[in-house]
């Protein structure tokens, strides 16, 4: 590195390799104009670090980017680079956002989906509703423990291919963490990290799903109440029951629920469109129907509340979330009981097939799949199809009508 000298160095001169030991450390940096390129220069401090550099105006404003170190670079190659830049100015180009760009780049291909999922946690989770960000944080763990080291712009088609196969025993599950994990891809090429369209699971086929439809019986009606009624009477998580049997409303719809959404004379529930899971989609809020036995668990909460929500959490700060919990404990009592819901005589039964059970019942009261499809916040009648089995006389009736219409002797 040069030392310092009491001559001033030419502040302009043609930038060459000889020329470099000219430009000597001075009290004050300065910069050294190239006489042939225009823009290209050295910058040299007071410790005698040479520094290219390319200076432009572009929009009115003055600017400027480092070319690198010398003699880490040598001069021909800063050159050229600064000739390039000149070349992308001259087109109306800022050579600062390819900088950028690149470093945006080189940053990406070392990112991993673990740093990709974390950031996705942070950022777009939050904006999910709270049942949608519990389902997803279950699944993004899942994805992490398989695809955390593996670089994110590295994820191919045969990876995730691989990950449904293994999941295929379960293929509601497979389908599901495959549309999240496209979820996370798609957000990944918004943010750069992948290449536009690039997401491979838009080329995974789906398992085909057997919608489940179990209803409780009427004996298994009575049983499941008797159970309930063993439970803490008055309790949020024993009310939010009651209340899915006996409306149809979602696990999810109850557990926010606010008493401002509430009209127990009308006898109806308002959610809001963004409390409730299509109300994204419509843009609608949507309408639950409360019944003599509802209403009467709502007045008996209602009765000296001290929180807007109908089921506040033990502090009162936010909404009850441990309704999961609780039916993991008719499952398994922490006494070491048996199976209570086994134990009562329900097999195979779900928290979500309470609602399934309204529906069903609904429909077997004689409501139109239309009706039914409002009644259950369906945004397409075809999700409320699944309960056409619920009134079978009626078929039957209907195809002993179209026979008589096509008349009886065209097979004899």
């Amino acid at each position: 590195m040069p030392k310092s000298d009491p001559k001033q160095c030419p502040r302009q001169m043609e930038i060459r390799k000889d020329s470099m030991d000219l430009m000597i450390a001075e009290a004050r940096e300065y910069e050294v104009k190239d006489t042939k390129l225009p823009g290209f220069r050295v910058r040299v401090s007071p410790k005698g670090l040479r520094t290219f550099i390319y200076r432009w105006s572009q929009d009115g404003k003055d600017e400027k980017a480092a070319i690198g170190r010398y003699p880490g670079i040598p001069v021909m190659a800063a050159r050229n680079k600064a000739q390039i830049w000149y070349g992308m100015v001259s087109d109306g180009k800022n050579p600062r956002l390819e900088k950028q760009e690149k470093k945006a780049t080189r940053k990406a291909a070392r990112e991993t989906m673990g740093e990709l999922i974390d950031r996705y946690s942070v950022e777009v989770l939050p904006g999910h509703k709270p049942n949608t960000q519990r389902d997803y944080k279950s699944v993004l763990k899942a994805l992490k423990a398989r695809f955390g080291a593996t670089p994110v712009r590295a994820l191919d088609l045969e990876a995730i291919k691989a990950y449904h196969a293994d999941l295929a025993a379960t293929p509601r599950t497979a389908n599901k963490q495959v549309k999240i994990l496209s979820s996370v891809l798609t957000q990944a090429e918004r943010w750069g990290l992948r290449d536009l369209r690039s997401n491979p699971c838009y080329l995974i086929e789906g398992y085909p799903e057997t919608k489940r439809v179990r209803s409780l019986t009427p004996k298994e009606a009575v049983a499941f109440g008797k159970l309930l009624r063993q439970q803490a009477a008055g309790s949020a998580a024993v009310d939010i029951l009651w209340l899915i049997l006996y409306t149809g409303a979602r696990p999810g719809e109850l557990q926010v629920l606010e008493w401002p959404w509430v009209d127990l004379k009308a006898g109806v529930i308002r959610v809001p469109k963004e409390h409730h899971k299509t109300g994204r989609k419509t843009g609608e809020d949507r309408f639950i129907g409360l019944g003599p036995v509802a209403i009467s668990i709502l007045k008996a909460r209602h009765k000296g509340h001290t929180s807007k929500w109908v089921f506040p959490n033990a502090k009162g700060t936010g909404p009850y979330a441990g309704l999961n919990t609780f039916w993991r404990r008719l499952h398994h009592p922490k006494d070491g009981r048996p199976d209570l819901l086994l134990k009562a005589g329900l097999r195979d039964f779900h928290l979500y097939d309470l609602r399934h059970t309204w529906a069903t019942w609904a429909r077997r009261g004689g409501q139109a799949l239309e009706d039914l499809a409002d009644m259950l916040g369906h945004t397409d009648v075809r999700m409320s199809r699944r309960y056409a089995h619920a009134q079978p006389d009626k078929l039957r009736a209907g195809a002993i009508e179209v026979e008589r219409a096509l008349g009886g002797k065209m097979r004899s």
